[in-house]
């Protein structure tokens, strides 16, 4: 006889719900069963293991396991739903009985149905110890939904609205999510205002991650900043600024240690907003900068001179650098951990000896490059506990494959993002 303490243990910790769902379906002794089935139904047994369900599974599988937890009376703390289940009695049931036990909700929309407000309602009604809430592909309609959220969950720490092609929020301004730390908006039109009617009532924020986030101007930076002060981690992703929207981010941010800002405005994001970061955020420790064309080396430089704590340096494609930079970095990172250098790049064995003996605590080092015969090999400049990764990139398809000289000489006046180093 298996102890209860063990068996407890084994459903909780080690089994996920896929696995407990089928062992429920075999024949097991009369007594096994009995013993097995008052586990999973027991008040004090809430699965925490894997996602109940996966966000790739059609309704009808959802729908069969959303069944099998409501007769086995089984709590779950993280489940994902397609809105086109709330047509069905079992989720309301479902919710009465796991809605006080989730943390984690994500609910997706890949029809974009947008009738009815089922599961919405059920959602407020009962998940109000919900931390993680997330919504893919359609937003309901009504505007109070916002507003309703924050007053019914809150605890909710973390808010991702992930839509596409650019698609409004409804929302209302008088917003209060006081436990959120992390905000995450994808696609998502208006995305300036709604940051603008988060930000005063949500003062813990502590990440915002916005990805091809539409409408953003400095005037919600500058609110996000106002409000947020434990701000330390900005990830900006095809958002297209530049030096004006970033202004309030990076002379008021004083607690940011990360930021990321891939593809930004080409033209409009410049060695200022560097100069900024430097003299306003000496905690930075790790900076991801992607397709920057007017970065120079005496941008980074600078920022490399001020932010000491710097760890964690990844500059990617189009930003036009030379060895100075390398040098700047074996100069004035002496905490820098890992290194990732991709796209336009003019690198010499000696600039990454530099690196490589100044930078004691590197652990690893990423270097793509567009050549394909290398001067130097790259894993024997580095200590051999480093992990050192070399990747052969070229964007530009030929029809006939060009020399390293070639290549270099046409890459080096391509303004297209990810042409290769030269």
């Amino acid at each position: 006889m298996m102890p209860d303490e063990l068996l407890s243990h084994l459903l909780l910790d080690w089994l996920d719900l896929a696995t407990i769902a089928r062992l429920d379906s075999v024949y097991v002794s009369h007594h096994s069963r009995r013993k097995f089935l008052s586990h999973i139904s027991n008040a004090s047994f809430v699965h925490d293991g894997h996602a109940v369900i996966s966000e790739d599974d059609p309704v009808n599988k959802q729908l069969r396991l959303i069944q099998w937890l409501v007769n086995r009376r089984c709590r779950v703390r993280r489940v994902c739903l397609s809105i086109e289940l709330q047509q069905y009695e079992e989720v309301t049931e479902f919710f009465r009985i796991s809605g006080s036990s989730l943390h984690r909700i994500q609910i997706q929309n890949m029809s974009s149905n947008t009738a009815g407000d089922v599961l919405w309602a059920l959602l407020l009604e009962h998940c109000h110890n919900l931390q993680d809430f997330c919504i893919k592909e359609h937003f309901p309609d009504y505007p109070n939904f916002l507003r309703d959220l924050s007053l019914h969950c809150p605890r909710i720490s973390r808010l991702a609205i992930l839509l596409r092609d650019g698609r409004t929020v409804s929302f209302t301004p008088d917003l209060q999510f006081n436990q959120l730390r992390v905000l995450q908006l994808t696609e998502t039109g208006l995305s300036g205002a709604l940051l603008a009617a988060i930000a005063p009532g949500s003062p813990r924020v502590e990440q915002l991650l916005f990805e091809r986030a539409i409408d953003i101007e400095a005037e919600h930076f500058a609110i996000l900043v106002e409000h947020c002060p434990l701000l330390h981690t900005v990830a900006l992703d095809e958002l297209f600024i530049g030096d004006t929207e970033l202004q309030p981010l990076v002379t008021s941010c004083k607690n940011l240690n990360t930021l990321e800002i891939t593809t930004p405005s080409w033209d409009d994001f410049t060695d200022l907003s560097l100069s900024h970061l430097a003299q306003n955020c000496l905690l930075l420790s790790t900076l991801h900068l992607h397709a920057g064309l007017c970065i120079t080396d005496n941008g980074l430089k600078e920022v490399l001179i001020h932010c000491k704590a710097l760890q964690h340096l990844f500059l990617n494609n189009n930003i036009l650098l030379t060895d100075a930079t390398l040098y700047s970095i074996a100069a004035h990172c002496p905490l820098l951990i890992r290194l990732g250098l991709r796209g336009r790049f003019s690198y010499s064995s000696d600039s990454l000896s530099a690196i490589a003996q100044s930078c004691t605590k590197l652990q690893q080092v990423f270097i793509s490059t567009g050549r394909g015969l290398l001067k130097t090999s790259f894993p024997d400049v580095f200590a051999s506990h480093v992990e050192v990764v070399v990747a052969v990139e070229r964007a530009v398809k030929y029809a006939k494959e060009k020399s390293d000289e070639e290549h270099a000489e046409f890459a080096a006046d391509l303004g297209v993002i990810g042409a290769g180093d030269y």
